[in-house]
Formats: C-alpha cells, sequence, structure tokens
C-alpha cells in the first residue's frame, strides 16, 4: 500500500480485500491516517506466513 506522496506500507494479511477496502475507508492504524495509505500498488501470495513475513522484512529494508 501506498500513499499519494512517498509512504510506503508492507503488511501481511489472510484477507486483502478486506485489508483494501478498511485502508480505502481509513479504519486502521494511526499510520494509515497521518499518511493517507490508501493505494495498493503491489502484492504477492506466499503459502505460509513465515514467507510472507520474511518478504515484508525484505521489502521495508
Amino acid at each position: 500500500m501506498a500513499s499519494r506522496t512517498t509512504a510506503p506500507y508492507a503488511g501481511a494479511t489472510s484477507d486483502l480485500q478486506r485489508r483494501v477496502l478498511e485502508r480505502k475507508k481509513l479504519v486502521l492504524l494511526a499510520f494509515t491516517l497521518r499518511y493517507w495509505i490508501t493505494r495498493l500498488v503491489h502484492f504477492e501470495s506466499n503459502e505460509r506466513i513465515e514467507e510472507a513475513t520474511s518478504r515484508e522484512k525484505q521489502i521495508e529494508g
């Protein structure tokens, strides 16, 4: 997810559709509200949460 500025956000979820809708409605997290994180710019599917968490850490740097 990303804002219209440059603030990226990486996160894992078991329900991508729900997560995107929550972000669009600005329902979750102070970070989302602060940076208006509303656009999905990339997603990846993983079989295991450990893989997703590892990839999230890679993306975040």
